[in-house]
C-alpha cells in the first residue's frame, strides 16, 4: 500500500495518468492502480488515484450523496484544490455509488454543440466489476466487442447509458472503479444491452 500523498510525486502522477489513458483508449478493459491506505472510506482507491490525477481547482466536483462525506469533501479540497459544487449540472468530475447513478443521470452535464468537451467525466463505484447483467462493447479501441458487467448496474442504468452513446459528440465518459480496478467507457463506446440481443 502506498498513501495519497505519495501520488502526487512527478513520477507516480505520470503513471497513474498513463493508467487511465490506458482504460479510456482499451474501453472494458479492467486495469490496476494502487491500493491507498490513507483515504476515506467513502472513496475507493480507484476514484482517489482519478481525483489527484484529473482534479483541480479548475475543475467542480460533484459528489452523490453516500459519498459526500465530511471527510471526503475535505481530502479532495486539501489534495487538488478542487470545489465541491451542490449542482451535478455544474460538475466537470462527478464521483456516483453505481446503485445511485440513475437517480442523477438525467442532470450529469453532456456538453453542448459548441463545447462537446465540456462534459462531465463520471467516476461510478461499484462493489465489484462483475454482475448477472452483462453488456457489450464496440467502438474505438475495442478489436472486435467487448464485455463489461458492474455490480448495482442493470438494464436501466444500462439502457441509460447507451441512449446517451446517441448524443455523440456530446455525452459523458465514464470510469467503472472497484478498489483498486479502473474500466474506461468514453462516449464514443457503442453498448449492447441483453435485450438488444
Amino acid at each position: 500500500m502506498i498513501e495519497a500523498k505519495d501520488l502526487q510525486a512527478p513520477a507516480r502522477a505520470a503513471h497513474d495518468f498513463r493508467a487511465i489513458l490506458d482504460a479510456f483508449a482499451k474501453p472494458g478493459q479492467p486495469v490496476t492502480v494502487p491500493q491507498l491506505a490513507d483515504t476515506p472510506a467513502a472513496l475507493q482507491s480507484a476514484s482517489v488515484v482519478m481525483a489527484l490525477a484529473l482534479c483541480d481547482y479548475q475543475s467542480p466536483v460533484w459528489l452523490s450523496p453516500r459519498i459526500n462525506q465530511t471527510d471526503v469533501r475535505s481530502f479532495l479540497r486539501f489534495h487538488t484544490g478542487a470545489p465541491i459544487v451542490a449542482d451535478p449540472a455544474e460538475a466537470q468530475f462527478v464521483f456516483v455509488e453505481s446503485a445511485e447513478f440513475a437517480k442523477y443521470f438525467s442532470v450529469f452535464n453532456k456538453g453542448n454543440d459548441e463545447y462537446p468537451d465540456r462534459s462531465a467525466t463520471v467516476i461510478v463505484q461499484a462493489s465489484a466489476l462483475e454482475a448477472p447483467q452483462r453488456v457489450r462493447l464496440e467502438g474505438p479501441g475495442i478489436k472486435l466487442h467487448q464485455e463489461l458487467a458492474v455490480a448495482d448496474f442493470g438494464p436501466r442504468e444500462w439502457n441509460l447509458l447507451s441512449d446517451d452513446r446517441i448524443l455523440f459528440p456530446l455525452g459523458i465518459d465514464v470510469a467503472f472503479v472497484s478498489d483498486t480496478k479502473l474500466v474506461g467507457l468514453p462516449r464514443s463506446t457503442r453498448i449492447t444491452t441483453l435485450e438488444d440481443r
